[in-house]
C-alpha cells in the first residue's frame, strides 16, 4: 500500500491514498471511489470481472460440497475426532460466508 506523506517531509502519521487499496480487476469507478456517478458493479454477463466472480463462486461451492461429503464420512466413523469435525465445520462456514459475500457483490441489495 502506498503512503502519502504531508508536504515538507514532516514525521506526521502517513495518509493512505485511495489508489493504494485498488485491487486488480476492480472497476475504475470503484478504484476512484466514485460510486454515485458510475455503476459500482459490472452489469453485463460478458463482463470479465463478473465472469471471474461467477467462476470463483463455483469453485467455492464445489469445495463447500466436498467438505460436506468429508464431514459426513468423518461423522460416520466409529471414533469421531471432534477437533477435526470442528475444523471442518469452521472451514465450511467460512466458505459459505465467502460465497454469500461474492453473491452480494454480483447482485447488491441497494435500496434506492
Amino acid at each position: 500500500m502506498r503512503r502519502a506523506f504531508p508536504p515538507g517531509g514532516g514525521a506526521a502519521a502517513p495518509v493512505y491514498s485511495a489508489a493504494a487499496v485498488a485491487l486488480p480487476g476492480m472497476p475504475a469507478c470503484r478504484r476512484a471511489g466514485i460510486g454515485a456517478t458510475f455503476p459500482a458493479f459490472p452489469t453485463s454477463m460478458s463482463d470479465p470481472y463478473r465472469a471471474r466472480l461467477l467462476a470463483r463462486i463455483e469453485e467455492l461451492a464445489a469445495e463447500h460440497g466436498e467438505l460436506e461429503r468429508v464431514l459426513e464420512a468423518v461423522l460416520a466413523e466409529p471414533m469421531v475426532d471432534e477437533i477435526r469435525v470442528r475444523r471442518l465445520k469452521k472451514r465450511k462456514l467460512l466458505l459459505k460466508d465467502q460465497i454469500a459475500l461474492l453473491r452480494r457483490e454480483l447482485d447488491p441489495d441497494v435500496s434506492a
